[in-house]
C-alpha cells in the first residue's frame, strides 16, 4: 500500500491527485487481507503446493489493491497548462 501510494505522490504532472475515500480504503482492506492471507498460508506448511498458492494470492493482493487504487485515483489538471 505505502509503494503504491507514496509512487502516485512521487509521480511529476501537470495535475493534482486526490482519491475517492471508499476506494482507497477498499484497496488497503484488499492489500492486508490478501497479504495476510498469502502469509499465513506461506508460514503455515513447508509444502511446495502451499507456497504456490500463497504466491498466487500475493499476487492477487498487489493486482488488486493497485487496480482498486487506481479506479479511485482522481485527477485534476492544473490551471495554466495547456493540454495538448
Amino acid at each position: 500500500v505505502a509503494m503504491h501510494y507514496i509512487g502516485m505522490a512521487a509521480m511529476r504532472m501537470q495535475a493534482m491527485i486526490s482519491y475517492d475515500r471508499l476506494w482507497f480504503s477498499l484497496s488497503v482492506l484488499i492489500a492486508m487481507g490478501a497479504a495476510t492471507a498469502a502469509l499465513w498460508l506461506a508460514a503455515r506448511d513447508q509444502q511446495f503446493v502451499h507456497r504456490l498458492v500463497a504466491a498466487g494470492v500475493m499476487g492477487v493482493a498487489i493486482a488488486g489493491m493497485h487496480y482498486t487504487g487506481m479506479r479511485g485515483a482522481i485527477f485534476t489538471a492544473s490551471a495554466g497548462h495547456d493540454m495538448t
